[in-house]
């Protein structure tokens, strides 16, 4: 270069490092060889329910199927809004199901339901079917007795679980409970008292959780 030449450009600042991203402080944890990795404390959770505004908090919200978000939005697409199913002179939706409700769950399992292969989804036992508060499958009493109290799942995961709903994200059912599940809320009686034929765990009646 000649001494008409510009002078040579500086070489670029380097840009200074991000920081390094925060470590994940995850609870405790225990492992069975059997059933894998099981949190040790309790889980937080959204749960919604789709009903009758009027008989919001008239019960206990046990004995009882409720859902995550998309959980709850499949349930009305499919099982109340279907018109074509319904009696066109109705004055109501079905079960007069005209609103949500939300509730915040801290969660936690019996150990011996998270130690056994009947443990779902990491957290969770097998769903459990309820009408008016009572358990519809007979073949499930016997689980209800063997862990008494539990939150169940049905998960779908695949999205593919239902042609009339094409899922986007995957969604669950949960249920819960289970406080005298054999028998529906009016015949329970109550927990100082319950009904002398409600389902029981080594003696005792099962309560709820």
């Amino acid at each position: 270069p000649t001494s008409n030449s510009p002078p040579a450009p500086s070489p670029p600042t380097p840009l200074p490092r991000p920081p390094p991203p925060p470590v994940l402080q995850m609870p405790a944890q225990t492992r069975d060889k059997n059933v894998g990795t099981v949190s040790k404390a309790p889980l937080s959770l959204d749960i919604f329910r789709s009903m009758a505004a009027a008989a919001v908090d008239s019960h206990a919200m046990e004995d009882d199927d409720v859902a995550d978000l998309a959980g709850v939005l499949k349930y009305v697409h499919t099982e109340i809004l279907t018109e074509h199913l319904q009696n066109p002179l109705r004055t109501a939706r079905k079960y007069d199901i005209d609103s949500w409700t939300i509730h915040r769950y801290k969660l936690k399992n019996p150990e011996k339901l998270l130690q056994s292969p009947d443990r779902l989804q990491g957290e969770f036992g097998q769903f459990v079917t309820y009408d008016w508060g009572k358990a519809t499958n007979p073949a499930q009493l016997p689980m209800l007795a063997k862990y008494g109290s539990f939150v169940g799942i049905a998960p779908c995961s695949d999205l593919r679980c239902d042609v009339r709903f094409p899922a986007e994200r995957p969604y669950s059912w949960l249920s819960v409970g289970n406080w005298c599940p054999n028998l529906a809320w009016d015949k329970k009686g109550t927990k100082d008292k319950p009904n002398a034929t409600c389902l029981q765990m080594e003696g005792e009646t099962i309560l709820g959780g």
